[in-house]
């Protein structure tokens, strides 16, 4: 069972990002899945946010409601 976050704690999360390819989900699943979400969603979001042409890193700011 994952830990339970206080709610006023930020979480941080830098991931890698390769054009607008949706990154594999057991790569994401370490950092996203114990934060309770889903990392086949977080892969999808990312890209359709990001274009062809994008390499770098994304910065997720995560805060439990």
């Amino acid at each position: 069972m994952p830990p339970k976050f206080d709610s006023s704690q930020v979480v941080d999360v830098y991931i890698c990002v390769i054009g607008d390819k949706v990154g594999v989900a057991s790569s994401l699943a370490p950092k996203i899945s114990l934060l309770g979400l889903s990392p086949k969603k977080i892969g999808e979001d990312m890209a359709k946010e990001t274009t062809k042409d994008w390499n770098g890193t994304i910065k997720l700011t995560i805060q439990q409601t």
